[in-house]
Order: C-alpha cells, then sequence, then structure tokens
C-alpha cells in the first residue's frame, strides 16, 4: 500500500488532490493525508535494483479532518481532527480532486 501511495503522490495532478479515500477493514475513512506522511513519502528516492538500501515504510497514516463511515450499522459515523490509520489495515485508496477553479 506504501508504494501505491507513493507513486499516486509523486504523480502529476497531486497538487490537485483533495481529499484521499481509504478503503479500511472497519470502513471508509474520507480526510487530508497529513503534510509529514507526505513529506516522508516524496522526499525519498524512488525504489530501484541498484537501491542500497530500501527506503523505511511507515505502519501509520495520519489523517486530518478525518470522517470515518463504518461498515457495521450499529457504530455511527465519527469525525476527528486527526486520526492514525495503521496501512495494514488499508485495502484501497482513492483520491478526490478539487474542482477546478476559473
Amino acid at each position: 500500500m506504501v508504494d501505491q501511495l507513493r507513486s499516486l503522490l509523486r504523480g502529476e495532478g497531486v497538487s490537485r488532490a483533495g481529499e484521499i479515500v481509504l478503503y479500511t477493514s472497519f470502513g471508509v475513512v474520507r480526510g487530508r493525508l497529513a503534510p509529514s506522511f507526505v513529506r516522508q513519502l516524496t522526499d525519498q528516492p524512488p525504489d530501484g535494483p541498484l537501491s542500497a538500501r530500501e527506503p523505511a515504510k511507515p505502519q501509520m497514516v495520519e489523517i486530518y479532518d478525518a470522517t470515518v463511515e463504518h461498515y457495521s450499522s450499529h457504530l455511527p459515523t465519527g469525525s476527528f481532527s486527526s486520526l492514525y490509520v495503521r496501512l495494514a489495515d488499508v485495502s484501497g485508496i482513492a483520491f478526490e480532486a478539487l474542482a477546478a477553479q476559473g
């Protein structure tokens, strides 16, 4: 999952990315990636066959202004100013792009 996030963040159009959506084992998490997490992923050199050491892969992602829509109907939707999600619990990701201004 870390490699997919790193590729998405290094790709073109990342400046237009608004909200991230994480599909986790417990529900759907929407919010913004913490700037420190983005820097951690994008400041490291890309993996390559000549790489002497593989970049450290974070185990958690910090999401700002997070909302959680639980899969279980008996748990309410939660809102958090900052939420940490284990990347092992993430099964899918999506970016919601900001509308073009003009």
